[in-house]
């Protein structure tokens, strides 16, 4: 029964994911060809912008929001949970208001700031961007994975569509104002269906209960779930940037290409990992390690599952697909991307194991592993690119990932004594 329900949670995350997918992907069709390039790359620039001033918000606050909130909930810590939401509040409006008036100074003697009110609005919500992630964090702890993802999935992309739908039908000219307000209304809505969605979920459990904070022992746990969180953004940034260092221009765009095709692979598994971090917390919580290990193989069969049958799209359409979308000119991404995907495999036959390490509050092995995975990639694209360009950076590549995935299974079985992998997933499965 509880397989079962698990895995209709997962089919529904990914259709949700899909769809969002779709919404974003129609947007950016449309307001390239509404906007202009000019105006589409200073959309994209302000955009950008942002996402940057919100890159604290999300580097390690949510997981702890997600994987507290299930702790002390299910232990009925609501003193602690309250101070816990109290301290993610500041935090955010705080770290929002420093990087807002950075960004702003930054860019005040720039080209951009003739749009300095455009960038003003963006940052004006982006506190409202990171307590949504705040709020998506806190019901995916209460194990609500697939309401949490409703907010930002559907409404925030489809809202936001709909009205550029409107303002092109209804305009002559679809005007960056427009646009930005289009943007921030449908982030206002998002946040709104999102805080009614979790006063539900609370009941007013906390309403009544005067906080307790844990200062220290938040801010020691955001320091190394952040640096967990930045070490994977570096070391998968870090292969255009070396490649770009050793390699020529050509190979950085041919590479890129690729990654655009590894990132359609994935994209199924990134709804399930939207699911397996509500139920993992949850699992801990619970101290329940049946739950969690049935948990960790019914995602390891869709990984693996998912990534064999992406091998052979790509193997058997992935030239056409590509000098379709791309041209013929990348037609050699082809081969990156098979070698790439080799990567995703082993990620996907090794199981949830980076969610496991850090809801069990093992974060620092996976940090480890992360770090031992790109000294790894580093060396071997030191000696591969000279000789072999783009696709001595993606056997480097899937070498780090490689080494990083086979040191977590070590230390994922010594701190929760069972295998994740694909291997022990089908010995239980026998037995």
């Amino acid at each position: 029964m509880f397989k079962n329900k698990l895995n209709y949670t997962i089919l529904v995350s990914i259709a949700m994911k899909l769809l969002s997918a779709l919404g974003l992907f129609s947007i950016s069709v449309l307001l390239a060809k509404e906007l202009g390039v000019e105006n589409f790359g200073l959309y994209a620039i302000l955009l950008s912008t942002a996402s940057i001033i919100s890159i604290p918000l999300s580097s390690g606050l949510p997981v702890l929001l997600t994987r507290e909130t299930a702790r002390l909930s299910e232990h009925e810590r609501y003193e602690t949970w309250k101070g816990l939401l109290l301290f993610s509040i500041v935090l955010v409006v705080l770290v929002s208001m420093i990087g807002g008036v950075s960004i702003l100074f930054y860019f005040n003697s720039n080209a951009i700031s003739r749009n300095a009110s455009y960038l003003v609005m963006l940052i004006a919500i982006v506190p409202l961007m990171g307590l949504d992630r705040l709020r998506g964090a806190v019901m995916q702890g209460l194990g609500s994975s697939l309401l949490s993802q409703i907010p930002e999935s559907l409404i925030r992309p489809y809202s936001y569509l709909t009205l550029i739908f409107i303002g092109i039908i209804f305009c002559n000219n679809l005007s960056l104002n427009y646009v930005f307000i289009s943007y921030i209304l449908s982030t206002l809505l998002s946040f709104t269906v999102g805080s009614i969605l979790l006063s539900r979920l609370m009941v007013g459990r906390l309403k009544t209960i005067k906080p307790r904070f844990k200062i220290r022992y938040w801010f020691l746990s955001l320091f190394s779930l952040g640096a967990l969180s930045a070490s994977q953004t570096l070391i998968g940034n870090a292969d255009i940037i070396i490649l770009g260092w050793l390699g020529s221009i050509k190979d950085v765009g041919i590479y890129k290409v690729a990654l655009q095709g590894l990132a359609l692979m994935v994209v199924t598994q990134t709804g399930i990992s939207a699911v397996l971090a509500s139920k993992i917390s949850q699992g801990f919580a619970k101290n329940d390690l049946e739950e969690i290990v049935s948990i960790s193989d019914v995602s390891v069969f869709i990984f693996t599952v998912m990534i064999f049958l992406s091998i052979i799209i790509v193997f058997f359409f992935g030239d056409f697909f590509i000098k379709i979308f791309f041209g013929i000119q990348y037609s050699q991404a082809l081969n990156i991307l098979l070698i790439l995907s080799l990567g995703q495999l082993v990620n996907s036959i090794t199981g949830p194991i980076m969610t496991l390490l850090v809801m069990s509050k093992n974060e620092g092995s996976a940090l480890n592993s992360i770090i031992l995975g790109g000294i790894a990639m580093l060396s071997f694209s030191l000696f591969l690119i000279p000789m072999y360009g783009s696709k001595g950076m993606a056997v480097a590549s899937t070498i780090g990932v490689l080494v990083t995935n086979i040191t977590m299974v070590f230390k994922a079985y010594g701190k929760l004594g069972f295998d994740p992998t694909i291997l022990g997933a089908l010995r239980r499965f026998k037995n």
